[in-house]
């Protein structure tokens, strides 16, 4: 997920924000770094581009539309969809374990 939604969810489950911010950045600065590394041996540029989205966020989402415009558009989707899972869906899952 990208930063401004990593801390908002952070804050709501009442995480140490400065360790969010930290995670999340360096999770996508080793998925952009490692990604061209990662996937030599996948043909598809949309499946580089949906992990790429998914799991380095914006990152991965730069890296992805250097690879193609078809890896590009599946890496924004991925982050998209990626947001909106894990502002839903973390602050349900969290209050459910603490009842």
């Amino acid at each position: 997920m990208t930063t401004p939604i990593g801390l908002s969810v952070a804050d709501l489950i009442k995480a140490p924000l400065a360790m969010a911010n930290l995670i999340i950045i360096v999770s996508g600065l080793i998925g952009g770094t490692l990604a061209r590394f990662l996937f030599r041996g996948i043909d598809d540029d949309r499946a580089k581009g949906l992990a790429l989205g998914l799991a380095a966020h914006a990152f991965g989402t730069v890296e992805a539309w250097q690879i193609s415009h078809t890896a590009g558009r599946y890496a924004a989707f991925g982050l998209a969809v990626n947001g909106l899972v894990t502002a839903v869906w973390v602050p349900i899952f969290i209050s459910a374990l603490s009842i």
